[in-house]
Parts: structure tokens; C-alpha cells; sequence
């Protein structure tokens, strides 16, 4: 399911209309490259990947086993899982920088763009860089044991109504 809503989100930014070519392009896109360099943006969307990356490898031994692998191949077939989904962290990192530069092209205008970098060269846009990331981990951490709970509960209220509706399976969530 967690795998199903990335790849959704990552579906919807894709889908976004690129911007539309305009005279001050160039101007915009230069604007944004020092605004996305000024807040490490690369970094961060780099260290988001990698926390990303880290939950879905966690996953693939169940993947795996709910994919009916037999028990003897599942340590290679986990092998194989853990090494395509590495060789896309870059990639992933690569749209999302992307994507973000178009989002911003299509947001804001030159002069906006302007007054953000000048922001950002103040003391408190500074300020803001330096406790952005524990700030967003604070937020991620938060939002992923929401989600957990969330997810664990949509779980094992679907496997209620399973039971209630005479549908049978082999494996039941450990639920309250």
C-alpha cells in the first residue's frame, strides 16, 4: 500500500504541465537554480530519498514472501529487489529536482523569484535553512508513525469486514 501511494504521488508530479516557454525563461530558471542551491534543495531531496529508500528496503522481505518466492530463494530474489530499488534513488532524486524547478517556474515570477532570494540571504531566511531539515524531521517523523497507525488501522478494518463478508485468508494483522 505505502508503495502504491508513492508511486501515486510521484505520478501526480510527473503529471504536472511543464511551464510554458516565456520570454524571462532563462531569467527564471537561473533564479531558481541559486534559490534551490541557496536551500540545499539537492541534499535535502537527496536525504529524503534515502529515508524513503531505507522504509521500502525494510519492506522487501515481506514483498518478497507475499510474492510467493519459496523460502530458499527469497535471501537472492531480496538481493535482486534491494539492487533495482537502490539504482533508482538517483533517478527519483533527479525528478524531484526537476519537478520542483517547474513547479516553481510556473508559481512564481522573476520578481518573486528575486524577493525569495533576497530572503533567503537575510539573517532569518538563514536562520530558516540552518533548522529546515530538523524541522521537516521533526514533521516526517511525526507523519510517518500517523501514517503507521493510520495504515495499521485501515488494515485491520478491511480484515473485519473480510471476516464479516465470508472472504478468507491465510494471514491476519496483528490487530487490537
Amino acid at each position: 500500500m505505502k508503495n502504491f501511494l508513492i508511486a501515486a504521488g510521484l505520478g501526480l508530479l510527473l503529471a504536472l504541465p511543464a511551464a510554458a516557454a516565456s520570454p524571462d525563461e532563462p531569467e527564471k530558471r537561473k533564479l531558481i537554480a541559486q534559490i534551490m542551491q541557496k536551500v540545499n534543495l539537492k541534499r535535502v531531496s537527496e536525504m529524503q530519498m534515502a529515508g524513503m529508500m531505507a522504509m521500502i528496503q525494510g519492506q522487501v522481505p515481506k514483498m518478497v514472501a507475499d510474492a510467493g518466492v519459496p523460502a530458499a530463494q527469497r535471501e537472492k530474489a531480496s538481493g535482486i529487489l534491494r539492487a533495482n530499488l537502490g539504482a533508482l534513488q538517483g533517478q527519483m532524486t533527479t525528478i524531484i529536482l526537476d519537478v520542483t524547478a517547474d513547479s516553481y517556474a510556473n508559481t512564481f515570477t522573476v520578481a518573486e523569484l528575486k524577493e525569495l532570494l533576497a530572503f533567503y540571504n537575510t539573517p532569518t531566511g538563514n536562520k530558516l535553512m540552518q533548522e529546515l531539515p530538523r524541522l521537516q524531521g521533526e514533521g516526517m517523523k511525526v507523519g510517518q508513525e500517523a501514517g503507521k497507525r493510520l495504515f495499521m488501522e485501515a488494515t485491520c478494518n478491511s480484515f473485519a469486514r473480510f471476516r464479516k463478508e465470508g472472504i478468507r485468508t491465510t494471514r491476519t494483522p496483528p490487530c487490537k
